[in-house]
């Protein structure tokens, strides 16, 4: 992915160039509500291999490279923590907790975390951004801990 390549015969290797998109982009990719807590997973189409091995950009399973921030609704939570999925391509698992229920409607806006274009984004465009709109009570109210998701 990324990549394209030509010029190859049955005895010689094609020659491969990485190819970058011209803008990043984001698609949702799931809801969960568990008590008190919304998880939002979120996948962007690239990043940056230098931003993903970097030990102080990408510290604390990637927290800062999304900017996170309510646009609209019940913005009464606690905390919001951004976790990227290493076993994903650029996945990422946004954690809105509330500590209360019921949660209310509401929508945040994702876009990567301005601080970081300069260094790892140069000549892509990291304008565009998301809007995710929530709805809780559409969601099914999973009893337990998260482990309890994945199982």
């Amino acid at each position: 992915m990324g990549y394209i390549c030509s010029g190859g015969s049955p005895s010689s290797k094609d020659t491969c160039t990485q190819t970058l998109p011209q803008a990043i982009t984001f698609t949702s990719t799931g809801q969960s509500h568990l008590y008190g807590e919304i998880i939002l997973n979120v996948k962007l189409n690239y990043l940056p291999l230098a931003l993903i091995q970097s030990s102080s950009d990408c510290s604390n399973n990637c927290q800062n490279i999304l900017s996170v921030k309510f646009v609209s609704g019940d913005s009464s939570a606690t905390s919001i923590v951004v976790a990227y999925i290493p076993t994903t391509s650029f996945s990422f698992s946004i954690q809105i907790q509330y500590m209360k229920e019921p949660i209310g409607l509401f929508s945040i806006q994702v876009g990567i975390n301005p601080n970081l274009v300069q260094r790892y984004f140069s000549g892509i465009d990291t304008s565009q951004k998301t809007i995710l709109n929530v709805n809780p009570a559409y969601l099914s109210l999973y009893a337990g801990s998260p482990s309890n998701v994945l199982s």
